[in-house]
């Protein structure tokens, strides 16, 4: 087996902050899903930081989301499958590009079986994780601690002036 540019790139250190082995791994066979493009693809431009918008921006993005979704949870003080629960979120809410009901369901036809309970949990974050910009927000999700957590930590980790050294 050859070196592959996803080597690079990895998000390991992010991935094994999430305890409960079996969203940890199906947050790896998600990421394993994606193809060289993904993990080497700049974030958009128009609404990430210098830091996402060059090679592997995506993932820089990712990384950034995931730094802000642990202060938030601590913040918060979530209990520790409900911090699981939005690490999941920020790691694979770019695996596919339309975060409707639709679209998260995809992340759930193979891979690793969650409880139904992570499984909805993490769904409805999905579904919500772009606030008032999501495609069909809940109108109460601004009153949900998972849902304007994993919100907040996307949203300030593509804010334009946001720079962070440790990526």
């Amino acid at each position: 087996m050859g070196f592959s540019m996803r080597d690079s790139f990895k998000l390991d250190q992010e991935i094994d902050l999430i305890v409960h082995p079996v969203i940890r791994d199906w947050v790896k066979w998600n990421l394993s899903q994606m193809d060289e493009r993904w993990w080497t693809r700049p974030a958009s431009a128009r609404y990430h930081p210098g830091f996402a918008r060059g090679h592997a921006g995506l993932v820089n993005h990712i990384r950034a989301a995931v730094l802000c979704g642990v202060e938030l949870a601590n913040a918060f003080d979530l209990s520790e499958i409900e911090r699981d629960i939005i690490l999941a979120a920020l790691l694979t809410h770019h695996c596919v590009d339309d975060l409707t009901q639709e679209g998260v369901e995809l992340l759930f036809q193979e891979g690793p079986t969650l409880s139904q309970p992570a499984k909805e949990s993490i769904v409805d974050v999905l579904e919500n994780i772009k606030g008032r910009w999501s495609s069909e927000p809940r109108n109460d999700w601004y009153n949900d601690r998972l849902i304007l957590a994993a919100h907040l930590a996307d949203f300030m980790s593509s804010r334009p002036w946001l720079s962070i050294s440790q990526l």
